[in-house]
């Protein structure tokens, strides 16, 4: 770990690391105790920094589908922030709508530059 022992705050961006679908106790794998740690012992530096999650968002993720909302840990992940106190960002709350839009209009400018290639450059009627 690379954070210094005197830092004040510190944003902890951990949800890129988990894995699509724990087994079992969902709040005990090898990606969630080892956070838990982390956090535990962020919090037990010697100034007592500040400690903010950042949940970012993997849109591109395929499982189950490319910019699907639902698939990241930020939920579990919030158990975590509710338990220690901790403040929370999330990218998918402030963005997803966003990406979601930019999204659907390359789709649909993607879709008119195929039609007017298929129809020599002009626009069908």
């Amino acid at each position: 770990m690379h954070v210094p022992p005197e830092s004040d705050i510190i944003i902890l961006d951990y949800t890129v690391n988990d894995i699509d679908e724990p087994e079992g106790n969902v709040m005990d794998n090898q990606v969630r105790r080892p956070f838990e740690r982390l956090i535990r012992k962020l919090l037990n530096y010697p100034r007592r920094p500040a400690v903010l999650l950042l949940h970012a968002y993997t849109w591109f993720r395929v499982v189950p589908f490319s910019g699907a909302f639902w698939t990241s840990c930020e939920r579990d992940f919030h158990e975590f922030a509710m338990y220690y106190k901790l403040p929370e960002v999330s990218v998918k709350a402030s963005c997803w709508k966003l990406m979601d839009e930019d999204a659907k209009r390359k789709d649909a400018l993607g879709s008119l530059e195929a039609a007017l290639r298929i129809n020599g450059g002009a626009p069908s009627s």
